[in-house]
């Protein structure tokens, strides 16, 4: 029987395979040669394959204070036969979590993914006796997996040790990687959007308004992904008056499951557009970066390390997203030589297969 790593994430679904939540079981499992269980509450108690790891599904019951006492007494069960264990967001949850594990099995690795970022950390403007127990907690914790550089040294302060891991794209875009299958035109800007339009979160509205004003004659066209609101149907009315053919050049491609269509038209894009409220670190912008897009990012997007470290715009105002627009479509070629240096950088540093064997490095040396 080979090593085991479980992962706990209360709330597994379908489509948080894509993300950190599947991605790094994965493979650790692909990769790293662990035999692999993900566990999350449901209505029953249940054990399935899910590509190359298993689904533990726990019935759900009681909990005490946030903590799911299902979830407890399988880890009581189980501490002693897991060798990795991963848990994610930096949670009082999580810690008492580790701190178990750790008690039950103190030769054993435990790890904690966290989401925070520089607008929205942990524990700020705690009392010291808080940070007190942090810095407990932070004795029991093997090491903490940091999605933004601007975060390592906030949880270093708390002596806790930390690894730089990005979020990355899932093995259907892996092929893609530096290949000649991402063509870019050098005669139509191509602009694309994923996220539902007419989502507050997303501010799809903005995009609209924006191209409203582009000038006329300028080449360029926009595709949106992943569907619409009723809301944002009526929204869009007006805009189908336009005395120009402004309307002509937008597409609404609906939501997209298909990882292979999507990364066609990442492929064939120069600008992905993110203008969310509020984003932690968008898979989307990561796959749009490693098939060349050159992205034009809202300033509280969680894109701040990508832009800083390889190229793309972090826009303040609308103003500013409209002069950074218009120059984009205008210099078509700095725009897709924008997006080679994002594509260089993300298959460097958002490559889980990359990430994931410096982690077993890090776990093998403990």
């Amino acid at each position: 029987m080979g090593k085991k790593w479980v992962t706990i994430f209360e709330r597994y679904e379908d489509f948080h395979f894509k993300k950190d939540v599947g991605q790094i079981p994965y493979h650790a499992n692909v990769i790293l040669n662990y035999e692999v269980e993900l566990w999350h509450l449901g209505k029953y108690n249940s054990l399935t394959d899910l590509n190359s790891f298993k689904i533990r599904c726990i019935k759900d019951g009681n909990t005490i204070f946030s903590l799911n006492l299902p979830i407890i007494f399988r880890l009581v069960k189980e501490a002693k036969k897991i060798d990795v264990l991963t848990l994610f967001h930096f949670r009082k949850y999580s810690l008492i979590y580790a701190s178990i594990f750790k008690f039950l099995n103190p030769t054993g690795f435990v790890m904690i993914k966290c989401d925070a970022n520089n607008y929205e950390m942990p524990f700020l403007n705690q009392s010291k006796i808080f940070e007190r127990v942090i810095k407990f907690f932070a004795k029991k914790i093997d090491l903490l997996l940091i999605e933004h550089l601007s975060i390592l040294s906030f949880f270093n302060q708390y002596a806790f040790k930390t690894f730089y891991m990005p979020n990355g794209v899932s093995a259907e875009l892996y092929n893609y990687a530096g290949s000649t299958l991402v063509c870019k035109s050098r005669s139509v800007a191509e602009i694309i959007f994923v996220g539902k339009c007419g989502d507050p979160r997303k501010n799809a509205e903005l995009i609209i308004r924006t191209l409203a004003d582009l000038p006329h004659g300028l080449k360029w066209r926009a595709r949106f992904y992943g569907g619409q609101t009723k809301e944002f149907d009526n929204f869009i009315e007006i805009y189908r008056k336009k005395p120009f053919d402004f309307i002509n050049k937008i597409e609404f491609m609906g939501f997209i499951s298909d990882a292979q269509i999507l990364a066609k038209a990442y492929a064939e894009s120069h600008i992905f557009l993110m203008t969310s409220h509020s984003e932690g670190y968008p898979l989307s912008m990561i796959e749009a970066c490693w098939l060349g897009c050159m992205p034009i990012l809202s300033d509280r997007s969680g894109g701040d390390d990508l832009v800083a470290c390889s190229d793309g715009y972090i826009y303040k105002n609308e103003a500013s997203l409209l002069s950074i627009l218009l120059k984009s479509i205008q210099e078509i070629e700095s725009t897709i030589d924008k997006g080679k240096r994002c594509q260089k950088y993300v298959s460097q540093n958002n490559d889980w297969r990359i990430n994931i064997k410096k982690l077993g490095d890090i776990i093998n040396n403990e």
